[in-house]
């Protein structure tokens, strides 16, 4: 099995594991569709991406038209972007290696807590690399911020993911 095909397999598995297609599902981070498409494929119907990149949301159009007249995607600071959403507005929220930058997010962090219905994922470098400062820990991230984690998966053998990354499942309270 391809590299990509088994990165998407786990993803559909994971989220379909805890929502059922109907679902309203957030990706923070969207980057190009690869993350969004295969979840369109498996049945999802309420998908929602936000990217910052303006290239990366037009990636998505040119790559995957069916997913793009199908889904929301919004462009723009993903901070910024989320204060489009009520609280509670979507039943699972995910991020797959978007916080890989050693910078602030945690205004982002907060937005990602309070739109979060139900379920989040992360899917995040979590060790720390020679060209950043610290590892974050999105348990204590979260946590903080009321979620309550429920499921703790090391993926650093899952075809397809970098080998840095850690999944952690969260569940709003």
């Amino acid at each position: 099995m391809e590299a990509e095909e088994a990165r998407s397999n786990f993803l559909v598995g994971l989220i379909g594991g805890y929502v059922r297609p109907e679902a309203a599902v957030l990706e923070i981070g969207c980057k190009g569709g690869k993350n969004l498409d295969p979840l369109y494929r498996a049945g999802f119907t309420e998908l929602t991406g936000l990217e910052s990149s303006e290239e990366r949301v037009r990636q998505i159009e040119g790559r995957f038209g069916d997913l793009w007249e199908r889904v929301r995607v919004l462009q723009g600071p993903l901070e910024e972007s989320t204060g489009r959403f009520a609280d509670g507005d979507f039943d699972l929220v995910f991020s797959v290696g978007y916080f890989a930058e050693d910078a602030d997010y945690q205004r982002l962090f907060d937005e990602m807590a309070r739109v979060t219905g139900r379920y989040m994922i992360t899917i995040e470098d979590e060790r720390v690399l020679p060209d950043r400062t610290r590892a974050r820990d999105f348990s204590e991230i979260f946590e903080k911020r009321g979620l309550e984690q429920v499921e703790e998966i090391d993926v650093s053998h899952q075809a397809g993911l970098e080998s840095v990354f850690f999944c952690r499942v969260f569940k709003k309270g």
